[in-house]
């Protein structure tokens, strides 16, 4: 009986369950450092748990990495922030992407990724019908050279 009324209540309100979204975009495609270059291309990779109610989306669940062949021998450091932008392009919320401060369970990273970034614990990312995300970032690595940038990414979704 407590079902059906949850149910029937999640109806009403026009909640619907959690769905998991992927987005995964080029980053940058090659690095001018020495011994680097084309192995300086890397991949971003978001997941979220995105739920609609009432015609706006909440997003309590978002993690990313990246990935490039140049991380399975330097060091990967990678940043990102993701950003609400309504229809005119106004910035309405933005959250830097960290590490937990404490222990975790998670995926171990795979030699080619970085480790991964998540939004900051009890933050929540809200987004109209009309609005999207936007996802902006940066990867580096340590070389024997020193730091090598392996630029800058930018990338709008729809999180539906």
């Amino acid at each position: 009986m407590q079902i059906a009324v949850i149910t029937l209540l999640a109806a009403v309100l026009g909640v619907t369950a959690p769905t998991k979204q992927e987005w995964s975009w080029m980053g940058s495609r090659f690095a001018p450092c020495e011994g680097v270059g084309l192995n300086g291309a890397y991949r971003v990779h978001v997941e979220a748990d995105v739920q609609e109610l009432a015609g706006s989306l909440t997003i309590t669940s978002l993690q990313a990495r990246a990935a490039s062949a140049i991380f399975q021998t330097s060091p990967a450091q990678f940043s990102l922030s993701v950003s609400v932008i309504d229809a005119a392009g106004k910035v309405r919320q933005t959250y830097r992407l960290e590490r937990p401060s404490g222990a975790v369970i998670e995926p171990a990273p795979l030699p080619s990724e970085s480790r991964r970034l998540y939004l900051p614990s009890g933050k929540v990312l809200r987004a109209g019908a009309d609005e999207k995300l936007r996802f902006d970032g940066a990867a580096s690595v340590s070389t024997e050279a020193g730091v090598c940038a392996l630029g800058a990414t930018q990338h709008t979704v729809s999180p539906k």
